[in-house]
């Protein structure tokens, strides 16, 4: 758990995932901390491709962010479908599909 939030954690160590599991849909929970991530400069999803380009300050900084957004979903949850009432946009797609 972090923050006070279940958190599940799959993959392997180079391409790992995480979803984040609640009262409200996890896609609302992927869509939130993807919409946050980008406000704070990051193109981020709930997967992680670590590489060689990763030095320890990358990830210590993407850490740290991530434990923000952690945090606020976490104060989010204390408010009835308050993560969804937080997003920016619709809530993501599950899946890859024709938009036409």
């Amino acid at each position: 758990m972090a923050h006070g939030i279940d958190i599940e954690v799959g993959g392997i160590v180079p391409l790992s995932h995480f979803m984040i599991k609640g009262e409200e849909d996890a896609l609302v929970y992927q869509t939130y901390f993807t919409q946050e991530m980008l406000k704070q400069g990051y193109l981020a999803s709930t997967s992680f491709y670590a590489s060689y380009a990763h030095s320890a300050k990358i990830i210590r900084e993407y850490l740290e962010n991530v434990g923000d957004i952690f945090k606020r979903i976490a104060d989010l949850m204390n408010v009835e479908k308050g993560v969804e009432k937080a997003l920016d946009s619709a809530v993501c797609h599950g899946h890859f599909a024709r938009l036409n």
